[in-house]
């Protein structure tokens, strides 16, 4: 690709981005959130035709690629978390002085869909205890669904828990690894306890302190595929059609509000950085 100058700066676009991500790097943004940097820009470079200077990128320029995407995509939320990468970038070379001006990029809105939760029958399947025949990941799969809905962890915070962060004696584990980069303690209800010590009794009483509480079945890390892929498994197994890991996180959020819960300790329960992410969750 030919050399483009910005402010006479001499980099090019591409030059740009790459400074764009090291720095998103260097300031500790996870690597799946520097991906979907990296994928969201070099979308737009290809929509806008690849050589374009930031001088280029205008409000009309935008506003095409806005609906480019709403056209494109299935949904206006798979099209935001595009723009989402755009805007940040807009707004980095803005403050770095690339450009004289700030560039607004909206987000497109659409009609909001509710939240797939599951049902009080559909939870009794998911969560009755196996056979004591089952196989481990029987076990473990079974221990997760109840560890979610206990939690409302996300399926990428399950897969970093170590035996050592929990507490069973005094009903809590420590979450060192969230979207926001926090570590705090979350309390772990009775029912949640009992059920962790009958699945590391029967699952992970030889393993150490160091060890994932779910691991797969060879004792690694499981991954985020992983883990959607067993819940699907489990859930159809049990006579359950709905599979998606994600929905028993909005299930825990509409029941711990539903029993008295505050929007504010959810929020922090949940990990989310606003209120408002909260709030649209119930």
């Amino acid at each position: 690709m030919k050399k483009l100058t910005v402010n006479d700066g001499g980099e090019s676009f591409k030059e740009l981005i790459d400074d764009f991500l090291k720095e998103k790097q260097t300031l500790g943004r996870s690597e799946r959130t520097v991906e979907n940097y990296r994928d969201s820009l070099s979308r737009f470079m290809k929509f806008a035709g690849g050589d374009v200077t930031l001088s280029e990128v205008n409000k009309q320029l935008i506003l095409a690629y806005q609906k480019h995407l709403k056209d494109l995509l299935p949904s206006h939320y798979s099209a935001n978390s595009h723009l989402r990468g755009l805007r940040a970038f807009l707004r980095w070379a803005y403050d770095n002085e690339y450009l004289q001006k700030p560039l607004e990029v909206k987000m497109i809105k659409g009609q909001q869909k509710l939240k797939e939760v599951y049902t009080e029958e559909e939870l009794i399947k998911l969560l009755t205890v196996p056979d004591r025949s089952a196989g481990f990941a029987e076990w473990r799969n079974w221990a997760i669904i109840n560890w979610i809905m206990g939690t409302g962890n996300r399926t990428g915070t399950v897969i970093n828990i170590r035996l050592k962060d929990v507490d069973l004696a005094n009903g809590t584990v420590m979450i060192t690894t969230q979207k926001n980069k926090r570590i705090s303690s979350h309390p772990l209800d009775s029912t949640l306890v009992s059920v962790m010590k009958t699945y590391i009794k029967k699952c992970r009483s030889k393993a150490g302190g160091e060890e994932y509480l779910f691991p797969d079945v060879y004792g690694g890390q499981m991954t985020r595929n992983a883990i959607r892929s067993a819940v699907y498994d489990y859930n159809r197994g049990r006579g359950v059609q709905k599979t998606s890991a994600h929905a028993l996180r909005h299930t825990f959020a509409k029941l711990y509000i539903m029993n008295g819960g505050d929007l504010v300790r959810l929020q922090k329960l949940l990990g989310h950085s606003s209120l408002e992410m909260s709030r649209h969750y119930v």
